[in-house]
């Protein structure tokens, strides 16, 4: 950086005698100047032209090196930050798919599928359950056939844990008999069902060997089903592992420099692996004297840098998370080399992701002070060769940011055989969805696009499952499908008819609740479409106020249209399982049945009428069934909760007939239910409401609410009114423990 100092005038400049000085003309001595010194200025503004220019062009040099300098720097700590993030996730995945391929091979074994069933019959016969299994023989032969699993440094113990959660068999034989605690059987349920998974890393109770003391020390598992891997079992095999050996080491492995730190964490922030700054964290008093840091540490910043002495004081759950934290709990993956504060409250750079597979983050970083001072010698490096390269990288901006405007020239008016793209309305995970004109026709129609860099085998087969499914509905309040084709650069596409109205979710932005007649009114045309897929045997399975829009059609207003049957499953075809990944529930949880959480495999049409029941609950009390901080106690709500009465919960006056019908739509049990969507339609056409909300009526609504629905739809971004908007639960998730209400 250049200093500009003052300049000082020395003695030896001349000041005039004011005494001796002779008045004079001005016209004259200024006429003299000019006639005396003509080059000399011209000169001098020759001069003070080229300074003043190479002054210039040296600070826009200078800061032109400085940014490039900047930039390559960036550059260089993102690439290699990116480079071990990317090491340590892989790294870990092949360790979880080794161990659970491990876990699954031995849970085949005959020996053990033999000795466990024998194991688990005498528990169902024996009173003295623990003295009986100790007896067997078959004790002996599944600890003879698993004695070379604890010889493995990581493997330090195995269960035989049946459905009711008695231990059969363990290498510790004061476990043998025991229990398992419901916390404990709650992340096994995944593996009775017929998955091998990760249990994440977790505190466990133990006695001190030594004091007979209890004491907490971090397990983590891995669970596979014993017997074909064919569906539901009634015993699981567990490799018991310390997560703090080959988990933690892995993870080690990406430690950069004095301060790198490569560490995992789950959806709220705490800690499963092993820091490498424990003793920081104990002189701060954040964890105890002699006590590990893995699961007693959450990813908040304390406030200042705990190394200078600072003690953060208060409630941990008072802190935020870290910036990285929070954005990975989110699902989302990043990178931030600007510096933000860590655990310690030092200042870091980091990248991070999420694995949704085991539910957990993955984070490396590095103090901000090492980052510079490794590359400080490179920063002049980096200098020279951006002066060298500055014109060809100019060059290649320009051509670059060419390229891009063409190629957004391109995409407003692409052609999809008779259909000219006019503008995007909406994106979701298959794909985008825009606005288009046919050549000929020239009506509205939206056109739904699979980009051929999104395309393989499942997503290809779900996206033509959804079109031919779709177009087998012709109900007047379900979405029509025009078109399918494929252009010849492999981007898939389907047409479907433009609907330019509300779905439910923003008509609860206009007015909320509604009153009961409109309501019916709703109701009665989302299950006449509902009807007529239930009677060929597709079930929606997505049912949702986003889903449902009320339109314009044939000069009537709230004509109904039920959208995306993107997830509808048809039940009389056994393929159609194959299409949907294993190991999740594919919907939204505040409206699934229950019977699609417990058994997603096996529902029928009645789980849509549930979500009906859900859906015409919150239009009548502007608020959801089930309410809960997170997917999983809302999941939790659905399974176990009873749902409130409609009357309770709203102060409008809703029919006693209104109300039963919402109560048995959304029963536990889909016996309890009304038995079809026609059955609903009768029961609605029964109450007293059914003929209160006209087509007057409809039409006044429309114009009072013109100018709040023009404003809502100019505030909103697009939506994607096709694809699905879902919460895709993992079998794990939904499953794992239920977040502690004093959090």
């Amino acid at each position: 950086m250049i200093k500009l100092t003052d300049h000082v005038v020395g003695d030896n400049m001349a000041t005039p005698n004011t005494s001796t000085t002779k008045p004079f003309s001005k016209t004259r001595t200024i006429a003299q100047v000019f006639h005396r010194f003509p080059k000399m200025n011209r000169d001098a503004t020759r001069g003070w032209s080229i300074a003043i220019g190479g002054l210039i062009l040296f600070a826009c040099l200078g800061l032109w090196m400085h940014s490039a300098v900047k930039a390559g720097m960036r550059w260089l700590t993102a690439e290699t930050l990116e480079t071990i993030l990317e090491a340590n996730t892989t790294a870990l995945e092949i360790w979880i798919s080794n161990e659970g391929e491990e876990v699954s091979s031995w849970s085949k074994s005959p020996t053990i599928m033999r000795a466990s069933e024998s194991l688990r019959e005498l528990e169902a016969a024996e009173d003295d359950v623990r003295g009986a299994l100790l007896a067997d023989p078959n004790q002996s032969v599944i600890v003879t056939e698993l004695q070379g699993v604890t010889e493995d440094e990581d493997v330090f113990g195995y269960a035989v844990i049946s459905q009711s959660g008695v231990i059969l068999c363990c290498n510790d034989e004061k476990a043998v008999g025991g229990l398992v605690s419901p916390e404990g059987m709650m992340r096994l349920i995944p593996a009775f069902q017929g998955r091998t998974l990760m249990v994440r890393p977790f505190l466990d109770e133990a006695l001190d060997d030594d004091s007979g003391a209890v004491i907490e020390e971090p397990l983590m598992a891995f669970v596979s089903g014993i017997g074909p891997a064919d569906g539901n079992t009634e015993l699981v095999l567990v490799f018991l592992v310390d997560p703090e050996k080959d988990f933690t080491r892995i993870l080690s492995v990406g430690a950069w420099g004095i301060t790198g730190n490569t560490y995992a964490f789950d959806e709220d922030g705490l800690l499963l692996s092993h820091s490498r700054f424990t003793e920081q964290l104990q002189n701060a008093g954040m964890i105890p004297e002699g006590e590990p840091s893995i699961l007693r540490i959450e990813i908040r910043d304390p406030g200042a840098d705990i190394r200078t002495g600072f003690r953060p004081a208060g409630p941990v759950a008072a802190r935020p998370m870290t910036k990285m934290a929070a954005s990975a709990v989110q699902g989302e993956s990043g990178m931030d080399t600007d510096g933000y504060r860590d655990y310690r409250g030092v200042e870091v750079i980091g990248a991070w992701t999420w694995l949704p597979d085991v539910g957990m983050g993955i984070a490396t970083e590095i103090s901000k002070e090492e980052m510079n001072a490794i590359l400080k010698p490179i920063r002049t490096s980096f200098g020279v060769l951006g002066a060298m390269v500055s014109l060809a990288g100019a060059g290649y901006l320009f051509k670059s940011w060419n390229n891009y405007r063409l190629r957004m020239r391109i995409d407003e008016v692409r052609q999809l055989g008779q259909y000219t793209l006019t503008e995007k309305i909406g994106e979701g995970g298959m794909g985008q969805v825009y606005k288009a004109r046919h050549a000929m026709l020239r009506r509205p129609t939206a056109i739904k696009l699979l980009p051929a860099d999104n395309v393989n085998e499942e997503t290809i087969a779900r996206f033509e499952r959804e079109v031919q499914l779709t177009s087998e509905l012709t109900h007047p309040n379900t979405i029509e499908i025009y078109d399918f084709g494929r252009t010849p650069d492999g981007v898939f596409y389907y047409a479907m008819e433009y609907l330019d109205g509300l779905t439910l979710t923003d008509l609860l932005r206009v007015q909320s609740p509604l009153p009961p007649e409109r309501v019916v009114h709703i109701m009665r045309q989302a299950c006449g479409s509902l009807s007529e897929a239930h009677s060929i045997g597709l079930i929606h399975r997505d049912i949702k106020p986003l889903n449902i829009i009320l339109c314009k059609r044939g000069g009537r207003q709230d004509v109904v249209k039920v959208l995306d049957f993107g997830l509808v499953k048809n039940v009389s075809t056994p393929e159609d399982l194959q299409v949907t990944a294993e190991g999740f529930i594919a919907g939204t949880p505040m409206y699934m049945a229950p019977e699609r959480i417990r058994d997603p495999q096996h529902v029928d049409a009645r789980s849509d009428l549930f979500a009906i029941g859900a859906v015409a609950f919150q239009l009548l009390t502007g608020r959801e069934v089930f309410l809960g901080a997170s997917a999983m106690e809302i999941c939790n709500q659905v399974l176990h909760a009873p749902a409130p009465q409609v009357q309770s919960s709203t102060s409008q006056t809703v029919s006693d007939g209104l109300n039963a019908l919402i109560d048995a739509c959304l029963a536990k049990y889909p016996d309890d239910r009304p038995q079809s969507a026609t059955a609903i339609i009768e029961a609605l056409d029964a109450l007293p409401e059914a003929s209160r909300w006209t087509s007057r009526d409809a039409d006044t609504w429309w114009t009072v609410h013109a100018p709040g629905i023009e404003s809502l739809k100019e505030g909103s971004r697009p939506v994607d009114l096709t694809d699905e908007v879902t919460a895709r639960l993992t079998i794990t998730r939904s499953f794992a423990r239920v977040r502690d209400e004093e959090n």
